[in-house]
């Protein structure tokens, strides 16, 4: 039998191990105090970590929607810039045009450059339709007289706009007069353009692809241009009488818009890009919410510029073009739901009287 019990056994133990300065366990008391404590301090640091997060996501937030707004004002102000290359003040484009957004919708806004400077005009009456060639240069008419300086048979006018089609190719010279196959109607042959039909008297303009010229076959003292046709744009939509002195044009046409919005409201800014080798349609800055614009002319800020038919303000007297758009600020403690970004661009030739 042993002499002591096993309850009488560890508190002698505990009482040796005290004698002996070892350490004793924390008492219930302090095991609450040093929870406690742990918990403050816990708290504070997550408090600080989750601020700190915030405050990362915000400035995150605020620089990608900066970078999408100041993407898309760039290069809507470059090409608000360039608008009118080219132009003299006699050329009757309207080259500046502002829509606006109906209900306070997105705005529209068309520019034009000439990519060369010579116009040709057109010489007879063109019926809406599927017209193979335009008569551009006559003898026998008093507004279409050419003149020959290189007496080579060609209307030097013709001959320039000769030269600018065959470059579209990159390989110098024209490699052949009439290209069969248009690469703008799917073929291989890069001997063609774009270009402009354009009516002043009833605002009317038409892109075609320009494919060849030549004499016209039925009378020597004629030139004409010729035209390629292509599937589902085979026609022209309207009639261009001679009387109301239309002319072709090389140009480059930018229209930026806004696509219908997403499931978030989210839009995408559009360019509708038309020059000598290309019609298409970028879609160029995501994450847009709204894009509006406006003109300062002579009579003040407007809201819309060139809309009519025919457009009756002239560009040339443009002083200022202010963009606004607006992006979603998705930053968790965004002061507002919507960033906006507003910036004025001056057109190189407003105000230019060559």
């Amino acid at each position: 039998m042993y002499p002591f019990s096993l309850r009488n056994r560890y508190p002698a133990r505990h009482l040796a191990e005290q004698r002996a300065g070892y350490p004793a366990g924390l008492s219930l008391l302090e095991l609450l105090v040093t929870v406690v404590i742990s918990t403050v301090i816990l708290s504070v640091s997550l408090g600080v970590i989750v601020s700190q997060r915030r405050q990362h996501l915000n400035q995150q937030a605020n620089t990608d929607t900066g970078q999408t707004l100041r993407a898309a004002m760039d290069m809507i102000g470059n090409d608000i810039r360039q608008a009118g290359e080219q132009i003299g003040a006699g050329t009757r484009l309207p080259v500046l045009s502002l829509l606006d957004g109906a209900a306070s919708a997105p705005d529209r806004l068309v520019l034009q450059r000439k990519l060369i400077a010579l116009e040709l005009n057109v010489c007879s009456d063109m019926a809406a339709g599927s017209p193979t060639a335009i008569l551009v240069a006559d003898k026998n008419n008093p507004n279409c007289i050419y003149s020959d300086g290189d007496t080579n048979g060609v209307p030097d006018d013709v001959q320039e706009w000769t030269t600018f089609r065959c470059q579209q190719d990159d390989v110098d010279g024209c490699q052949t007069t009439t290209p069969p196959n248009c690469q703008q109607a799917g073929g291989s042959d890069r001997e063609c353009a774009w270009a402009y039909l354009y009516d002043p008297v009833n605002g009317r303009g038409e892109f075609f692809v320009y494919a060849g010229e030549r004499p016209n076959p039925s009378n020597a003292d004629q030139y004409q241009v010729n035209i390629q046709t292509i599937p589902a744009q085979t026609t022209f939509a309207n009639a261009y009488p001679a009387a109301n002195r239309p002319k072709l044009y090389l140009l480059e046409q930018r229209q930026y818009s806004l696509s219908a919005p997403d499931a978030k409201g989210d839009r995408t800014l559009q360019l509708q890009l038309t020059d000598a080798r290309n019609r298409v349609t970028y879609a160029v800055v995501n994450r847009l919410r709204d894009f509006q614009a406006k003109v300062l002319s002579p009579s003040g800020w407007v809201d819309q510029f060139n809309a009519g038919s025919p457009p009756f303000e002239n560009w040339q007297a443009t002083q200022a073009v202010e963009v606004r758009l607006q992006s979603a600020n998705t930053g968790p403690d965004a002061p507002s739901p919507l960033q906006t970004f507003t910036s004025q661009f001056y057109p190189r030739n407003s105000n230019s009287r060559p």
